[in-house]
């Protein structure tokens, strides 16, 4: 099967799953439940759905059970909202990679306060990979079909032609 088609399909079973979920479930079990991704096998048997479930692990596992019970009523109802010649049997995974983005968060957020090296400024002896902070390219050559940088507005007026006293147009004689 085309790839762009079961991506198509992918995204339908998911957002018909999570309206289902969200509607029809009324498993006091359920937990605040999020349908993250669903992928189908090519031939349409099979279906993964990656839920995030919200709470603590006897949360997320009551609710992975309830989901589990109600596997073969949320299969009926796919089949009816969502037009296809053999509805997918449904295996629902866990996605704890919310769980594991939090978490990363909180170490990140920590390491400064707990010994991790800070910016300080670089020692006298250590190279230095900044730019030099000027902004006239004092010891490179110019790039090629660019003229060199010139140094102050007189030399650019020298260069023109013209004079630092014609410039301003006082010294007209007409």
């Amino acid at each position: 099967m085309k790839r762009e088609r079961l991506g198509r399909i992918d995204h339908e079973l998911q957002r018909e799953l999570a309206r289902l979920i969200s509607t029809q479930l009324k498993d006091p079990r359920l937990g605040f439940i999020t349908v993250t991704r669903v992928e189908a096998t090519n031939d349409l048997r099979t279906a993964k759905v990656f839920v995030s479930i919200i709470g603590d692990r006897h949360v997320a596992k009551q609710s992975m059970l309830a989901l589990e019970s109600a596997r073969g009523f949320l299969r009926g109802e796919l089949g009816h909202a969502v037009e296809l010649r053999h509805t997918p049997e449904l295996v629902f995974v866990e996605d704890r990679t919310t769980e594991k983005a939090i978490a990363l968060g909180k170490v990140l957020t920590e390491a400064p306060r707990s010994g991790a090296p800070s910016n300080e400024a670089p020692r006298s002896g250590a190279p230095s990979n900044e730019a030099p902070r000027s902004g006239a390219r004092s010891s490179e050559a110019p790039r090629s079909g660019e003229p060199p940088a010139e140094t102050s507005n007189h030399a650019a007026l020298a260069a023109a032609g013209g004079s630092p006293a014609t410039a301003g147009g006082t010294d007209d004689p007409e």
